[in-house]
């Protein structure tokens, strides 16, 4: 039994180099027990494609090691080699939205997320900047007012945090073997999900880690502050509470979700995942620092509003806003993916919505605040 190979029509955007067997190919008769030892085409656990700079493609079945490719419709038809012979067949591409970052992650749970945060981060900006502010801080006093639910300004600013700390945590442990996550999610019959995580987990390198670290160092560190440094005197809105903390719960897992998605891709070019881990504590530590000095404004039982003074308070409204943004770049960096830069673009936009609103509050309450304070920017707002 006798097979054609032919050539493949080249592709000008794809560029790849053979074997040099593949180099002059032409179109010739195999027998098909020559088409199998000489095309060596099988699946591999890791497929590559290797292309021209401008874009970066991976393979979802298989790769083929040959000189000529046609790519069309999102798929480059190539050859298979099996018992039945030589036969063409089709194979899925993923394409990477930006040099730097991952190929974009294949789930229309993430890619739907993405889409509300980039939708909803002006919007939130527009409400903060013009007076409908979420019910928290400065700005609860006023739904109280509305009959709406509310509780203590601890309680609710726990209640934000607590979840996603303990969500990135119980990720983390599992991670790194202190917690058999797998094993009680095939007890409770999610057996899919526990084997996803399992390979998912054991093909990925230290970005995986250190991505779920920075998540659970941030939400319990702004958990420990809620309890042990931040002095409250109002009361918080429920329904904000419970918005906000499905926000960031969400935000903690799909993050996650969408690196376990490229744990078995090569490292984007250039790799920022310890250029992120530097930028990430920066973010971090001053985000504390300027909470520490807030905290220390007013005395015990003093609940008038003074201006703040200190560390870069002389710049900017809300430096600790500044800095957390700073620490959601660092995040970014180490993930390297999407969906981590649209959690940057939310986190800038709203802070930058809330810093108009609290220099707006401060202009209005509290007499001598200087009008030359930023926003987010210098010389901006």
């Amino acid at each position: 039994m006798a097979c054609t190979v032919k050539h493949w029509s080249t592709s000008p955007s794809i560029h790849s180099s053979p074997p040099p067997a593949f180099e002059h190919i032409s179109t010739t008769a195999f027998s098909q027990q020559h088409a199998l030892h000489c095309l060596q085409v099988q699946p591999l656990k890791q497929p590559r494609f290797s292309v021209s700079r401008s874009s970066t493609y991976r393979s979802s079945l298989f790769s083929v090691p040959t000189v000529r490719g046609q790519r069309s419709g999102g798929f480059i038809r190539g050859f298979e080699v099996g018992s039945s012979g030589v036969r063409s067949r089709r194979v899925s591409l993923t394409m990477a939205a930006l040099p730097g970052l991952f190929p974009h992650a294949d789930s229309i749970v993430v890619k739907t997320m993405e889409f509300l945060l980039a939708f909803s981060g002006p919007l939130q900006m527009y409400n903060e900047a013009t007076g409908k502010n979420m019910g928290y801080a400065k700005f609860a006093s006023a739904l109280g007012k509305d009959n709406k639910a509310m509780v203590p300004s601890r309680v609710g600013m726990l209640s934000i945090y607590i979840v996603a700390a303990g969500l990135a945590s119980v990720f983390l442990a599992y991670a790194v073997g202190f917690l058999p996550l797998s094993s009680l999610l095939e007890s409770i019959g999610a057996s899919g999900a526990a084997s996803f995580l399992d390979q998912a987990v054991a093909a990925s390198d230290d970005r995986l880690l250190l991505v779920a670290a920075a998540l659970s160092v941030h939400f319990v560190k702004r958990s420990v502050e809620v309890l042990f440094l931040h002095r409250f005197s109002g009361s918080m809105s429920v329904g904000d509470a419970v918005t906000i903390s499905t926000s960031y719960s969400l935000q903690v897992v799909l993050l996650l979700y969408s690196q376990l998605l490229s744990a078995d891709i090569e490292a984007p070019s250039p790799d920022t995942k310890y250029l992120g881990v530097a930028v990430f504590l920066i973010g971090l530590t001053g985000n504390f620092y300027h909470h520490w000095i807030l905290a220390n404004l007013r005395k015990d039982g003093q609940k008038k509003y003074v201006v703040p003074h200190g560390g870069l308070f002389g710049l900017f409204v809300c430096p600790h806003y500044v800095f957390e943004v700073i620490d959601f770049v660092g995040m970014a960096l180490i993930s390297q993916t999407v969906y981590g830069w649209c959690m940057v673009s939310f986190a800038t936009l709203y802070l930058t919505g809330r810093g108009i609103a609290t220099k707006n509050w401060y202009k209005k309450n509290v007499d001598g605040f200087p009008q030359q304070r930023s926003v987010i920017l210098p010389g901006i707002f």
